[in-house]
């Protein structure tokens, strides 16, 4: 499993480029054949399985190694401690599911500022009819997966309206 595979592991610093950094962190763990880790609470090996528990062991320290080395900056670590992460953790699913709970958490700043380049969006500013209309789509599905969460729902009509005007 020694992996031969050179990627840079982006530094997380927050919800502006978290899907990124998981999507690294995925491809390098899926290529490890370690993705198991961060999907569930995998659990150790019976005690006399001397062998498969020195792999359980040494797989979970080879996951967490890579999670940890990205999560320096300290914006990241303090939201993830004051969410009660605990930064000598061994546990990889832990530390992936605090990551995951605290900083891909769309904020109420980060729903305001997509809400505001929507509706200031100007067909003049794009080069193409079709690089405004990705655009608009991708605000758009932003807006109502962020709304979701919320428990909030958009007016029926926005969309379209904003278009049209």
């Amino acid at each position: 499993m020694g992996s031969e595979l050179k990627a840079t592991i982006l530094a997380l610093k927050g919800e502006n480029n978290y899907e990124a950094w998981a999507s690294i962190i995925r491809f390098h763990l899926r290529y490890d054949d370690l993705e198991n880790y961060i999907d569930e609470d995998a659990k150790a090996p019976a005690d006399t399985d001397v062998e498969a528990k020195k792999k359980w062991n040494r797989d979970r320290i080879r996951d967490r190694i890579m999670i940890q080395e990205s999560l320096n900056d300290p914006k990241v670590s303090t939201k993830l401690q004051a969410a009660g992460w605990e930064y000598h953790t061994g546990n990889p699913y832990k530390t992936w599911t605090t990551v995951r709970k605290v900083i891909k958490h769309e904020s109420e700043e980060a729903i305001s500022s997509y809400l505001e380049e929507y509706t200031h969006l100007n067909r003049k500013t794009f080069d193409t009819m079709g690089a405004f209309v990705a655009k608009v789509h991708y605000l758009r599905n932003k807006l109502d997966s962020t709304h979701t969460k919320w428990g909030r729902k958009l007016p029926k009509g926005f969309h379209t309206t904003h278009i049209v005007n």
